[in-house]
C-alpha cells in the first residue's frame, strides 16, 4: 500500500528593497502576493491600485517598464519594501501566513544603510501590527524619530474604499516626500551660502605668508 503523500509547506522570500541609501520615505508592505513573486515585481497585480497611484503622486504610471517606475520613486526619495522577509502562506492574503514560520526583515540595517528616512507608512494594517510587534521594539535608539502611518492597502481586498478616498490619504507620502527634498534643498543652499562667505573671506583675508 502506498504511503499517504504529504503536501510540503514551501516558505515564500520577499524581495530587495527598492530606493538607494538617500531615500527620505518608506513604503511597508506586508509580503509581496503570489502574482508579484511569480513576476518578479513589486505590486504586480493590476487589481492592486498601489501604481496607479504612485502614478497620480509621482508619475510612475503603470503602463511604464517596472525599471522606469523605480528609478522614478528613487529619484524622488522614496523606498519600498515589506515587513518579513520569508514565511509560510498559502495564497496572498496576509491572513494566510503562518505566524510562527515568519522571519522578518532587518530594519536596523535597512536605516543604518538609508539614514535619511524620516517617513514610514503602512501599506495596510497588517504591515503595521507586524511592524509594531516585532520590529519597532528591537531598533536601536537613533532611529527614534522617524514617523509612521498607516495608510489603506492598496490590495483589490480592500474594496470599501474607491480609488479617490484611497488617493486622498496617500497623499500624505508625496507630502512627505516633498517636504524631504525641500528641506535637502534649504541645507544645501545654506551649506554653499557658508562656502560662499569662507571663501569670501580667505580673500579678502588672505593668511599672511610665513
Amino acid at each position: 500500500m502506498d504511503k499517504p503523500q504529504i503536501k510540503q509547506r514551501v516558505y515564500v522570500r520577499s524581495f530587495e528593497p527598492i530606493g538607494d541609501k538617500g531615500a527620505t520615505v518608506l513604503i511597508l508592505g506586508t509580503m509581496p502576493s503570489k502574482k508579484s513573486l511569480s513576476e518578479g515585481e513589486y505590486y504586480a497585480n493590476r487589481q492592486n491600485v498601489f501604481w496607479r497611484l504612485m502614478g497620480e503622486l509621482f508619475g510612475a504610471v503603470p503602463d511604464m517598464e517596472y525599471g522606469h517606475r523605480q528609478s522614478i520613486l528613487a529619484a524622488k526619495g522614496v523606498a519600498i519594501w515589506d515587513v518579513v522577509r520569508k514565511c509560510r502562506r498559502r495564497g496572498s492574503s496576509d491572513s494566510n501566513i503562518e505566524n510562527e514560520s515568519i522571519i522578518f526583515n532587518d530594519f536596523n540595517l535597512f536605516f543604518h544603510r538609508s539614514p535619511e528616512i524620516r517617513n514610514v507608512f503602512f501599506n495596510g494594517a497588517n504591515a503595521e501590527k507586524y511592524y509594531e510587534k516585532n520590529i519597532r521594539p528591537n531598533l536601536a535608539e537613533k532611529h527614534n524619530l522617524i514617523r509612521y502611518e498607516i495608510l489603506p492597502s492598496t490590495s483589490p481586498a480592500n474594496a470599501h474604499m474607491n480609488f479617490r478616498e484611497k488617493l486622498k490619504r496617500w497623499l500624505a507620502v508625496k507630502a512627505a516626500a516633498d517636504s524631504a527634498s525641500l528641506q535637502s534643498g534649504i541645507a544645501a543652499s545654506t551649506n554653499l551660502e557658508r562656502i560662499g562667505i569662507i571663501k569670501a573671506e580667505q580673500v579678502t583675508h588672505p593668511r599672511p605668508q610665513s
